[in-house]
């Protein structure tokens, strides 16, 4: 009888995180297909597709953050066709291995199975997708939660191999994008010495040092890869990243946003009130059980928490932290859980509450309205059943719902010039670079088109005039250049004349010859200038 209980628990326990994997995919999968903001959602559809050709970011193209994400992308399209879908794959898969991470760790604490399932239901629906495509700072997130997860298994049930693969988590994370991974790593290594100082035990210490050849390995196989360039890698991974955030802390004008700007009630509390509700939720717990032993993992957890915020605060994107909320509560309840007295009661409803009331609010902005595509705004928003078929544009796009907010009126305008400027990149034969946010056209039309960067987004993604590293940066891309034997610049972009401008302070004794070929996308061949 007791093996018999023991099998149908196990297989229940299957189910169980089968369907949590099952309903993470498929909600990315879903609301990732609607809508586009063209600078986030192809940052890795051109550049997958380019490790697939051999080529190698840093290298080959200006790449600061987000490298590890290019070539997981290019095993899914090795794997599965270049194409929309697989693009989603990816991204599905990442919000599925987070959901059930999650879950198997409400589960470790012994919360509640039907409660674990809520709580790891609405991680599921706050976390990848409300971005849905690969997204340098959502794998970051991603990581960062991995990392979490291990830590506080690691702690709390001493189990050493949690430690084993927590420098590989922290490698990884910080390879998607430095933050909020890097502070996370601070973190860590701050409660790590905490913890030695308080119990005087250092048995992670072993595990941590071993684990820590894998990500060793493999940051020499890269420099490898890039032919050591140390100077390539520093200053894209490093330096150029430290800039950006210097920019911005130390508000500069040439930051595309001040961190002072930003500390202000209504970025501090009001957007974050739903996150900062469940700390508290979680304080009153702790302040009601008075149990010292629980202070180490309640402060690593609000730590982690606030340093999600200040991320988020420092960042120019839209909320993409919200998923913490499931975290918090579903720890707040694991406290509670086998407590009956009625003020505990009222907690756990509280909890519960506020976290489905909570969800169904961000779910319905950043899932059904697409908030995260710019697509929705409490003073406006797109109208998404006016998104047409980008099959139009090429058929490895099939699956996605084309809309813009730019075009959010005549999405199918926005499309056929598209589809235009596919048919004129297929059939040009001289040497071309192409500057655009629209990362997908060496994809569909399998053609190096030798872009310069993963994004187009000046003061932001590569270093313009009057920045500290103008000058690297420019020979970068001169070099490219020169190297590619380039011809003619294709600019495709609504504003493609800013754009252009933004390029053309990188050339010495040089002139261009413009053609206009539809409303966004021009020609710029490459000239020596008269006299």
């Amino acid at each position: 009888m007791q093996v018999g209980k023991k099998l149908i628990e196990i297989k229940k326990k299957k189910f169980i995180f089968i369907f949590i994997f099952f309903f993470a995919f498929f909600i990315n999968f879903i609301y990732g297909s609607i809508g586009v903001f063209p600078l986030d959602s192809f940052s890795f559809f051109d550049t997958g597709f380019y490790v697939t050709m051999g080529y190698i970011p840093i290298k080959d193209y200006w790449a600061f953050s987000g490298v590890f994400i290019d070539f997981i992308q290019s095993f899914f399209f090795l794997l599965f066709g270049i194409s929309w879908k697989s693009y989603l794959i990816h991204s599905s898969l990442f919000n599925s291995l987070a959901s059930v991470l999650v879950l198997y760790f409400f589960l470790k604490i012994n919360l509640n199975e039907t409660i674990a399932i809520f709580f790891s239901l609405v991680f599921a629906l706050l976390f990848y997708s409300v971005s849905g495509t690969p997204f340098s700072y959502q794998h970051s997130l991603f990581f960062s939660y991995c990392s979490l997860v291990f830590f506080l298994i690691g702690i709390i049930f001493k189990e050493k191999k949690f430690f084993f693969f927590l420098p590989t988590l922290l490698f990884c994370g910080f390879f998607s994008n430095q933050t909020p991974i890097g502070y996370v790593f601070l973190l860590i290594l701050l409660f790590l010495v905490i913890y030695i100082i308080i119990h005087k035990n250092v048995f992670f210490l072993k595990p941590l040092i071993f684990g820590s050849l894998i990500p060793t390995f493999f940051l020499f196989f890269f420099l490898f890869l890039i032919e050591f360039n140390f100077e390539n890698f520093f200053y894209q991974t490093i330096l150029f990243p430290l800039s950006i955030a210097e920019g911005r802390l130390s508000n500069s004008d040439f930051a595309f946003l001040k961190f002072s700007d930003q500390l202000r009630w209504g970025r501090l509390f009001t957007q974050f009130r739903f996150i900062h509700i469940q700390v508290l939720i979680l304080l009153i717990i702790f302040l009601f059980l008075k149990k010292k032993q629980i202070t180490f993992i309640l402060a690593f957890i609000i730590s982690f928490t606030y340093i999600l915020i200040y991320h988020q605060i420092l960042t120019a994107n839209q909320t993409f932290i919200f998923s913490i909320i499931s975290i918090i509560a579903g720890y707040s309840f694991s406290l509670l859980q086998n407590r009956v007295e009625t003020k505990f009661k009222i907690i756990k409803i509280c909890i519960i509450g506020s976290c489905l009331f909570t969800t169904l609010q961000l779910h319905y902005i950043f899932n059904e309205k697409r908030h995260f595509q710019d697509l929705w705004s409490k003073k406006s928003s797109a109208d998404l059943s006016k998104a047409v078929d980008a099959s139009l544009i090429h058929k490895k796009l099939s699956g996605l719902k084309w809309i813009t907010i730019d075009f959010k009126d005549n999405p199918l305008q926005e499309v056929l010039l598209l589809k235009d400027t596919v048919d004129l990149l297929q059939n040009e034969r001289q040497n071309i670079m192409l500057i655009t946010n629209y990362q997908f056209f060496s994809a569909v039309l399998n053609k190096n088109l030798n872009i310069p960067n993963r994004w187009v987004f000046d003061l932001h993604t590569y270093p313009t005039k009057n920045h500290k590293y103008f000058f690297f940066y420019k020979d970068f891309f001169l070099n490219k250049i020169k190297r590619e034997k380039i011809e003619i610049i294709y600019i495709v972009d609504k504003k493609e004349e800013t754009m252009f401008d933004s390029f053309s302070q990188y050339f010495d004794d040089t002139c261009f010859k413009k053609k206009k070929l539809n409303k966004i996308t021009a020609s710029y061949f490459i000239g020596k200038c008269n006299g």
